[in-house]
Protein backbone atom coordinates (compact mmCIF):
# COMPACT_ATOMS: atom_id res chain seq x y z
CA UNK A 1 0.00 0.00 0.00
CA UNK A 2 2.81 2.41 0.89
CA UNK A 3 4.64 1.80 -2.37
CA UNK A 4 1.48 2.16 -4.45
CA UNK A 5 0.64 5.48 -2.77
CA UNK A 6 4.21 6.70 -3.09
CA UNK A 7 4.46 5.88 -6.79
CA UNK A 8 1.05 7.39 -7.54
CA UNK A 9 1.89 10.63 -5.75
CA UNK A 10 5.34 10.83 -7.34
CA UNK A 11 3.95 10.29 -10.82
CA UNK A 12 0.83 12.45 -10.60
CA UNK A 13 2.43 15.41 -8.85
CA UNK A 14 5.82 15.28 -10.58
CA UNK A 15 7.65 15.60 -7.28
CA UNK A 16 11.38 15.56 -6.73
CA UNK A 17 12.43 12.66 -4.51
CA UNK A 18 13.33 15.05 -1.69
CA UNK A 19 9.84 16.59 -1.93
CA UNK A 20 8.21 13.15 -1.84
CA UNK A 21 10.24 11.84 1.09
CA UNK A 22 9.78 15.14 2.94
CA UNK A 23 6.00 15.17 2.50
CA UNK A 24 4.32 15.40 5.91
CA UNK A 25 0.88 14.18 6.95
CA UNK A 26 -0.15 17.79 7.67
CA UNK A 27 0.68 18.68 4.03
CA UNK A 28 -2.13 16.47 2.72
CA UNK A 29 -5.65 17.79 2.16
CA UNK A 30 -7.63 14.76 1.01
CA UNK A 31 -11.03 16.53 1.01
CA UNK A 32 -9.71 18.96 -1.62
CA UNK A 33 -7.48 16.26 -3.17
CA UNK A 34 -4.32 18.35 -2.94
CA UNK A 35 -0.92 18.39 -1.29
CA UNK A 36 1.31 21.22 -0.13
CA UNK A 37 4.91 20.75 -1.19
CA UNK A 38 8.01 22.47 0.08
CA UNK A 39 10.37 22.50 -2.89
CA UNK A 40 13.79 23.70 -3.86
CA UNK A 41 14.72 27.06 -2.41
CA UNK A 42 12.04 26.62 0.31
CA UNK A 43 9.36 27.45 -2.29
CA UNK A 44 5.94 26.23 -1.31
CA UNK A 45 3.32 25.13 -3.82
CA UNK A 46 -0.03 23.37 -3.69
CA UNK A 47 -0.65 20.61 -6.22
CA UNK A 48 -3.82 18.73 -7.09
CA UNK A 49 -3.91 14.95 -6.76
CA UNK A 50 -5.42 12.76 -9.44
CA UNK A 51 -8.23 10.53 -8.16
CA UNK A 52 -6.18 7.27 -8.21
CA UNK A 53 -3.36 8.98 -6.29
CA UNK A 54 -5.76 10.36 -3.68
CA UNK A 55 -7.37 6.93 -3.27
CA UNK A 56 -3.99 5.21 -2.88
CA UNK A 57 -2.85 7.85 -0.38
CA UNK A 58 -6.08 7.53 1.59
CA UNK A 59 -5.62 3.72 1.75
CA UNK A 60 -2.00 4.07 2.90
CA UNK A 61 -2.83 6.58 5.61
CA UNK A 62 -5.59 4.28 6.89
CA UNK A 63 -3.12 1.44 7.53
CA UNK A 64 -0.02 3.53 8.32
CA UNK A 65 -1.02 3.87 11.94
CA UNK A 66 0.59 6.10 14.51
CA UNK A 67 4.23 6.71 13.75
CA UNK A 68 6.49 9.06 15.70
CA UNK A 69 7.64 10.86 12.56
CA UNK A 70 5.44 13.36 10.70
CA UNK A 71 6.58 12.18 7.24
CA UNK A 72 3.96 10.31 5.21
CA UNK A 73 6.27 7.65 3.81
CA UNK A 74 8.25 5.69 6.37
CA UNK A 75 10.48 2.64 6.18
CA UNK A 76 10.03 -0.67 8.05
CA UNK A 77 11.55 0.87 11.20
CA UNK A 78 9.04 3.75 11.18
CA UNK A 79 11.69 6.29 10.16
CA UNK A 80 11.30 8.69 7.23
CA UNK A 81 12.05 6.97 3.94
CA UNK A 82 15.33 8.17 2.43
CA UNK A 83 16.00 9.15 -1.17
CA UNK A 84 18.04 5.98 -1.54
CA UNK A 85 15.23 3.90 -0.07
CA UNK A 86 12.79 5.29 -2.61
CA UNK A 87 15.23 4.65 -5.47
CA UNK A 88 15.67 1.06 -4.26
CA UNK A 89 11.90 0.48 -4.13
CA UNK A 90 11.45 1.98 -7.58
CA UNK A 91 14.14 -0.35 -8.99
CA UNK A 92 12.38 -3.34 -7.43
CA UNK A 93 9.01 -2.38 -8.89
CA UNK A 94 10.53 -1.61 -12.30
CA UNK A 95 12.16 -5.06 -12.33
CA UNK A 96 8.83 -6.67 -11.45
CA UNK A 97 7.07 -4.72 -14.21
CA UNK A 98 9.81 -5.67 -16.70
CA UNK A 99 8.96 -9.34 -16.20
CA UNK A 100 5.50 -8.67 -17.61
CA UNK A 101 6.60 -5.98 -20.09
CA UNK A 102 10.09 -7.01 -21.32
CA UNK A 103 10.57 -3.71 -23.15
CA UNK A 104 10.87 -2.00 -19.78
CA UNK A 105 14.10 -3.86 -19.06
CA UNK A 106 15.83 -1.71 -21.69
CA UNK A 107 14.49 1.52 -20.22
CA UNK A 108 16.13 3.57 -17.52
CA UNK A 109 13.56 4.00 -14.76
CA UNK A 110 14.64 6.50 -12.13
CA UNK A 111 12.87 8.81 -9.71
CA UNK A 112 13.56 11.73 -12.02
CA UNK A 113 11.99 9.87 -14.96
CA UNK A 114 8.70 9.81 -13.00
CA UNK A 115 8.91 13.60 -12.73
CA UNK A 116 9.38 13.98 -16.48
CA UNK A 117 6.60 11.47 -17.17
CA UNK A 118 4.19 13.60 -15.19
CA UNK A 119 5.20 16.70 -17.14
CA UNK A 120 4.67 14.90 -20.46
CA UNK A 121 1.23 13.61 -19.43
CA UNK A 122 0.15 17.13 -18.47
CA UNK A 123 1.60 18.62 -21.66
CA UNK A 124 -0.02 16.03 -23.94
CA UNK A 125 -3.39 16.31 -22.22
CA UNK A 126 -3.61 20.08 -22.01
CA UNK A 127 -0.98 21.62 -24.25
CA UNK A 128 0.10 23.83 -21.36
CA UNK A 129 2.40 22.50 -18.68
CA UNK A 130 1.78 25.30 -16.17
CA UNK A 131 -1.99 25.77 -16.16
CA UNK A 132 -2.76 22.19 -17.17
CA UNK A 133 -2.46 20.80 -13.62
CA UNK A 134 -5.94 21.84 -12.55
CA UNK A 135 -7.51 20.39 -15.70
CA UNK A 136 -6.24 16.85 -15.05
CA UNK A 137 -7.84 16.28 -11.68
Amino acid sequence: MRDRAMLHVAACAGLRVSELTGLKVDDIALPSMSIRVLGKGRRERTLPLWKPAAAALRAWLAIRGQVATPEVFVNARGEPLSRWGFAYLLRQHAATAARKQPGLARKRVSPHVLRHTCAMVVLQATGDIRSGWATLR
